[in-house]
């Protein structure tokens, strides 16, 4: 499967037009979005309806930077751009959890309910390959490094070892953009805003 991942755009009408050349060369089964796609909520429906035309399957998390309600219920009006946000989808043989908003927290209580639910289908379906898009990367991810130190959730981090996730994009720290960092089973990438093409 061919997945073209980014994030962190932030209303940036060269990162858009290199998003949709992207997705016109390589033809990629899904592009993923980990946030931070507009400046404070300024332009969202321009951009994701940009991102419908684009005709490719899109899944979609907001950042620190968009209001969870108002872009779930701009999602609701698209064809292609799925807002995923505390859910877990089925693609294939692939698994992906969406976990978007925040950005600066250390510690995230709220995302252990939500694991509950991704932990289910884990164990569902075993065989398939796990993904999780976040906001905010793992603490001590590689891609969360920040003026030398470690900014990034615990509570992901731990989540994401306990369950030996595949792969796992995420952006926010903008000082990461496009590093990519492989620990035991787990690659951590932060796409950045003109994106990559990632095969799994």
């Amino acid at each position: 499967m061919k997945l073209l991942v980014f994030t962190d755009t932030h209303g940036s009408a060269v990162a858009e037009k290199r998003i949709i050349e992207k997705a016109k060369k390589h033809n990629p089964d899904l592009m993923l979005c980990c946030g931070d796609f507009t400046i404070f909520m300024h332009e969202a429906d321009d951009f994701l309806n940009k991102i419908d035309k684009a005709g490719i399957d899109t899944y979609l998390i907001h950042g620190n930077h968009e209001d969870e309600d108002v872009i779930e219920n701009l999602c609701k009006k698209l064809k292609h751009v799925q807002f995923i946000h505390k859910k877990i989808i089925q693609h294939k043989n692939v698994l992906i959890m969406g976990y978007g908003g925040d950005g600066f927290s250390l510690h995230d209580p709220k995302f252990l309910v939500t694991a509950k639910s991704f932990e289910e289908l884990i164990k569902k379906y075993k065989d398939h390959t796990k993904i999780i898009i976040l906001h905010q990367p793992p603490h001590k991810s590689g891609i969360d490094l920040i003026y030398g130190e470690h900014a990034g959730n615990k509570t992901t981090k731990d989540f994401i070892k306990k369950h030996k996730i595949h792969f796992v994009f995420a952006g926010h720290l903008h000082e990461n953009s496009g590093k990519e960092f492989k620990k035991k089973s787990t690659n951590y990438v932060n796409p950045g805003p003109y994106g990559k093409i990632i095969n799994i």
